[in-house]
């Protein structure tokens, strides 16, 4: 076909072109007028487990074999996706916004205040609520979760898939290392953009919070291992120079 003949089919059919791209366009706008708006965000964490970078020594921290680095990212990734760190993202996101008197567009939307103010009503705010003590609030909320656990109020905040505070949704974010670096990439995608922002900075305070009692625990152990060898060296020094 030539160029001149194609021109010509083009003109020929010019009218037929126009009305369906308008006609498709006409069809994806109603069918997706009432779909809402999604908002994505994301953020990077520096992990030092590729390079071996670590806070004791920095000058002579070296990059671990290929199984190592493995390990300690799946370790790491497993914190991240445990139903336990995702669960405790959902209370700290419900008490945050509690601490708030209205709606704030930097924490949450108007749309999603009146959704949250039906999950939490004032009653229950009341008992629960320590003011200008996030840590405390945060105990209750846990402990009332607890004690509530088969209510359906328990239930539409924190086991339904579409409430901001639910296991279920928090799941959805998206973890994944940048190629061979250092940074794992956490994104989370949702209606809200300020629950979306507020919901990976609690994920990022949640799980190294974790990581860091992990590491402080098997820090202790060590420490109390080498403790007993020495007290029973000395022991045995002391016996000896007793003999």
């Amino acid at each position: 076909m030539t160029l001149i003949r194609f021109f010509r089919i083009f003109n020929r059919n010019f009218n037929l072109l126009v009305f369906s791209a308008l006609v498709l366009a006409l069809v994806v706008f109603f069918l997706t007028r009432y779909t809402p708006r999604e908002y994505q965000s994301e953020t990077e964490i520096f992990t030092g487990i590729a390079s071996g970078i670590n806070v004791e020594s920095v000058e002579t921290s070296k990059g671990g074999d290929f199984f190592t680095t493995s390990n300690e990212y799946d370790n790491l990734l497993n914190i991240i996706r445990s139903r336990q760190t995702l669960e405790e993202v959902g209370e700290r996101l419900l008490v945050q916004h509690m601490m708030l008197d209205s709606a704030d567009p930097e924490f949450i939307s108007q749309e999603n205040w009146q959704h949250f103010r039906y999950k939490v009503p004032d009653s229950l705010e009341q008992r629960l609520l320590v003011p200008n003590s996030f840590e405390l609030t945060l105990e209750n909320v846990k402990q009332y979760k607890k004690e509530h656990f088969n209510e359906e109020r328990v239930k539409l905040t924190f086991y339904n898939a579409s409430s901001p505070y639910s296991y279920q949704r928090i799941s959805n974010v998206k973890i994944s290392r940048v190629q061979n670096s250092d940074l794992i990439r956490i994104s989370y995608t949702w209606t809200d953009p300020g629950i979306v922002k507020s919901t990976l900075e609690m994920l990022n305070k949640t799980f190294m919070k974790k990581l860091t009692d992990i590491k402080i625990g098997q820090g202790e152990d060590v420490v109390a291992y080498y403790r007993k060898q020495v007290a029973e060296a000395s022991q045995r020094l002391a016996n000896a120079e007793d003999r």
